[in-house]
Parts: structure tokens; C-alpha cells; sequence
């Protein structure tokens, strides 16, 4: 998912190749994205991010909360299964 409040899917052309009950798990997981308002929770960490680029706290945390959204957003499309 990429942008912010105009957020879009966008896959890797591979992606295509894969069966189909592979695809949809993996746009369900995207869509779960779009809903959750995923990308713009991490564009505002980035933007916090970037006003103090010098602080190693910020950047530990950006890693954490993307990692935390990823588990998030896993549990919640293997809830929905």
C-alpha cells in the first residue's frame, strides 16, 4: 500500500503468477491495509521521523511500529479465514 489518504495497492508483477487463493489472501492482507488507515499511521512516523533524523529512539520506534502493523494486520485477515 502506498500514499496516505488516497492510498493504493500496488504488487509486484510476480505477483500474478501465483495461484489463485494466494492472490486473494494476498490482496485481502492490502485491502486490510487500506482499512485500517495503515499508511497513514506510518507517513505521521515518518514525518515525526524526519523533523528529528538525528534521534535513534524515533528510528527504533518506526521499525517496531512497522513491524507491529504487519503483525496486526496478519492477525486480523487470519481472524477473517
Amino acid at each position: 500500500v502506498i500514499g496516505g489518504r488516497e492510498a493504493s495497492i500496488v504488487l509486484p508483477h510476480w505477483v500474478l503468477n501465483l495461484p489463485r487463493p494466494t492472490r486473494a489472501l494476498i490482496l485481502q492482507h492490502e485491502r486490510e491495509h487500506l482499512r485500517a488507515g495503515d499508511a497513514t499511521l506510518q507517513d505521521a512516523m515518518r514525518l515525526v521521523r524526519s523533523l528529528v533524523p538525528w534521534n535513534p529512539v524515533l528510528w527504533y520506534v518506526e521499525r517496531r511500529l512497522a513491524a507491529a502493523i504487519e503483525v496486526d494486520c496478519d492477525r486480523r485477515v487470519l481472524r477473517a479465514l
